[in-house]
């Protein structure tokens, strides 16, 4: 007998994301500590989440964060994990990160990596994470797991 699963509701899947962007402002703030940067929640402009800034140099790294999970939805191992971008966003931000909830795994992807699409004649931009049949990642993302220092060259060597 098989499980069904339900796609889940609306307000479940916010949360879902709240729960990534708090996961990545948190690993941001551990990565930032005793250094000149600063990481804060954007509530100003539009099309990112999250604003890492040097408070000696001025440089801004403008974040967007997308989450994706299996564990309570119709997904299954061994397909894609789609990590979409509207146009907007992805004009806007510098830098994806994308949280996979299952196994608490973060892939930290520059825009110029990420693949553009078309879907109803809108465009998107997406980074697409293959699995195997027992949901791990495919090697070829280890290049991106964890990568803090592909944000800016200042976290190079650090580890949160």
């Amino acid at each position: 007998m098989t499980e069904v699963r339900q796609k889940l509701p609306q307000n479940i899947q916010a949360l879902i994301g709240e729960i990534g962007e708090k996961q990545v402002l948190l690993r941001l703030f551990l990565l930032v500590q005793h250094t000149p940067w600063e990481v804060f929640h954007n509530v100003g402009e539009a099309g990112y989440d999250l604003l890492l800034l040097n408070a000696e140099s001025g440089e801004r790294v403008r974040i967007e964060v997308k989450t994706r999970q299996r564990l309570y939805t119709t997904g299954q191992a061994g397909r894609p994990i789609h990590f979409r971008l509207t146009d907007g966003e992805c004009q806007s931000c510098d830098c994806l990160v994308a949280y996979f909830l299952d196994l608490n795994a973060f892939y930290v992807v520059p825009k110029a990596d990420l693949k553009e699409a078309y879907s109803r004649g809108q465009r998107y931009w997406r980074f697409v994470l293959t699995t195997n049949k027992q949901g791990e990642p495919h090697p070829r993302f280890a290049q991106y797991r964890d990568a803090w220092h592909k944000l800016h060259a200042d976290f190079a060597g650090k580890v949160v």
